[in-house]
């Protein structure tokens, strides 16, 4: 019940509980590629730190590296649920 009431009420866009975009910086195409990446993992030789690593680059390159690391960190501390779900 609660994992469909996240479901919801989080996944109305990309970035899963998260905007895609503040002012000039849009990282919608980061998050969907990085959820891409979860859901289809059986096709991937990636860890989950290879991915999530990624994810960061690609954040920092859209954005900057602080807002890379908060977007990592926040990835990383409540993804793990995701991870393990499409194994």
């Amino acid at each position: 019940m609660i994992l469909n009431l996240f479901n919801r009420k989080c996944n109305k866009n990309h970035c899963t509980c998260w905007f895609d975009k503040f002012k000039k910086w849009d990282w919608a195409e980061c998050c969907k590629k990085h959820d891409a990446q979860y859901i289809n993992r059986k096709y991937h030789t990636k860890t989950k730190w290879q991915v999530d690593k990624e994810f960061y680059y690609c954040i920092s390159s859209k954005t900057c590296k602080l807002y890379g690391a908060i977007m990592w960190l926040g990835q990383n501390l409540f993804s793990w649920y995701y991870w393990r779900m499409y194994k």
